[in-house]
């Protein structure tokens, strides 16, 4: 099981999916150029051991791979991201667990007070040529907690250093740090925050996914792992923070809207940069009170703008996953696999394999897509296949949609939908209302008569698999796969 970030990149080292970087980089486009750049050739989750202006490592590209989020969730890294979907969705529909509190951590062994603090002696970098400055929140969640039940939130923004003690938030209507921060206004109170990099990277994923309103990541993580994440209450906010974390960067927001600061562009997840008209409006500043990390802190970011489906692994995992377990819920039945591909930017397209039980099932699981916490405002490409196509196997998805449809029949259009406002395929005034597109890949249910498929002879497949060496092709048998019928 893997206990903090260090035994994640220990762990990483063991199997070759890491490797050390002892030349100095630049915090400012070189070291994600770089990191980018390997990206791109599939390479190793990276670890920047000097990085200008400061005296703190960098890793970054940790979760670039489906090796390395295998590893993250303690999953057999054999598995295949669609089968990581399943296994995801089953284990957090476990029994929650909920954190244990401890007096101590190795979070609390440096401590730096309100007046030395200088976020710039931290080695964040800026990503991208147009982006609005450095950015520290990449790969942090941030703590927060109702005033009312007390419920402890981790969300995942974009978080944007505006000067050396106060950072934008990027939040948006609907997050739950949003609907908190309204409570606090109500109340005429600031909101008592932290920052949290370098956490368990399970902690992460979890707080990049759609968790349910008054269920706390913590919660989540423990049923995942089955035992309870170790957090400490500081002493400053009352807030938990991860015992083991890197670093807790503890403050307070300002709920009052005329405190806050324009914040961005950025180069976001789809590959485009945010100049949107929600860029236009202020976002809250989280104004710096105290930091708190470990010795030899280790800041943990990840590239994020750009066409590679690499860094859009875990969210892909995550989101299909979350799709999944709400469909799970809903009990539509007949769903074999849902998969967000990578290449989508892992929140515009779902695919959704479905074993056929009545007419209209698949327009059913379609809708009910839709409904789902990410579907309804993330989503805009439905594709639902029939359960001989993996959801995850792309090929065979287009195969699908060009042999199995007919755009007549088996194409709806969704209007007037919630959309994403960092959605570059919408006009930039016109970002909060969106459509969203059904494309319905399968042999319809109610045909009586069926095409059939062709296949090979099951038994003489057999008997060449048995006898495959004597060809001298060259390939082993374990290497096919032909199904047949």
């Amino acid at each position: 099981m893997i206990e903090d970030l260090r035994d994640f990149i220990a762990k990483c080292e063991e199997i070759g999916e890491l490797a050390r970087v002892s030349t100095e980089v630049d915090w400012d486009l070189e070291l994600c150029t770089v990191a980018d750049l390997n990206d791109e050739k599939k390479g190793p989750a990276l670890l920047f051991e000097k990085v200008r202006d400061s005296k703190f490592p960098v890793l970054i590209g940790a979760l670039s791979s489906a090796r390395r989020c295998a590893l993250a969730l303690d999953m057999p890294m054999s598995l295949s991201r669609g089968q990581m979907a399943r296994e995801w969705m089953e284990r957090v529909s476990k029994t929650r667990i909920p954190p244990r509190v401890v007096s101590d951590g190795p979070v609390l062994e440096n401590v730096i007070e309100e007046e030395d603090v200088d976020l710039f002696r931290l080695p964040i970098p800026r990503f991208y040529p147009l982006d609005g400055g450095r950015y520290v929140g990449t790969n942090a969640a941030l703590v927060t907690q109702d005033p009312e039940t007390g419920w402890t939130n981790l969300g995942t923004y974009r978080m944007g250093v505006h000067d050396s003690r106060r950072v934008g938030i990027y939040t948006q209507r609907g997050k739950h740090s949003y609907a908190m921060a309204l409570k606090y206004r109500e109340m005429g109170k600031n909101m008592p925050a932290a920052i949290v990099v370098g956490q368990l990277p399970l902690l992460f994923l979890l707080s990049s996914t759609g968790v349910p309103w008054g269920i706390s990541e913590y919660d989540y993580a423990g049923a995942v792992r089955g035992e309870p994440v170790e957090v400490v209450r500081t002493d400053l906010s009352g807030l938990l923070v991860p015992a083991a974390a890197e670093w807790v960067i503890e403050g307070e927001i300002n709920p009052d809207p005329s405190t806050f600061l324009p914040e961005g562009p950025f180069g976001e997840y789809p590959g485009y940069y945010s100049v949107t008209a929600a860029d236009e409006f202020p976002k809250p500043v989280f104004d710096v009170k105290r930091i708190l990390h470990r010795d030899n802190a280790i800041f943990w970011c990840q590239t994020v703008g750009n066409l590679g489906a690499g860094k859009n692994v875990i969210p892909s995992i995550q989101i299909s996953a979350s799709i999944w377990s709400e469909l799970t819920t809903m009990r539509i039945p007949g769903i074999m696999g849902v998969f967000c591909p990578p290449e989508s930017g892992a929140r515009f397209m779902v695919v959704v394999s479905v074993k056929q039980q009545y007419p209209g099932h698949t327009s059913q699981v379609a809708h009910a897509v839709a409904a789902t916490l990410v579907g309804n405002y993330r989503i805009k490409i439905i594709v639902v296949v029939d359960d001989d196509i993996p959801a995850d196997d792309i090929e065979q998805v287009l195969w699908a949609i060009a042999n199995r449809s007919n755009p007549e029949r088996s194409v709806q259009i969704f209007r007037r939908t919630t959309s994403e406002v960092l959605d570059p395929g919408l006009d930039f005034e016109e970002r909060e209302i969106g459509s969203r597109l059904f494309i319905d890949a399968t042999i319809p249910y109610e045909w009586k008569r069926k095409p059939i498929m062709v296949n090979l002879d099951t038994e003489m497949v057999q008997k060449v698999k048995d006898q495959w060496d004597k060809y001298g092709i060259g390939a082993s048998e374990s290497t096919l796969s032909r199904v047949t019928a």
